[in-house]
């Protein structure tokens, strides 16, 4: 169907399979470095907020 839109000597895609399998070991690092730290609101400076103050 979409074939004909596509160039005959592309680069090849990644396997899907292999695409979720890296987002897995992606989040897992990400997951073990936050939590190696701290987390993430452990680390703020005192008084610090997320939201913008009011004009």
């Amino acid at each position: 169907m979409v074939a004909p839109h596509f160039a005959e000597n592309g680069r090849p895609s990644i396997d899907p399979v292999l695409m979720i399998k890296m987002m897995i070991v992606g989040y897992r690092r990400l997951t073990a470095s936050v939590t190696a730290r701290g987390g993430l609101i452990g680390n703020l400076p005192q008084g610090f907020t997320a939201a913008p103050e009011a004009a």
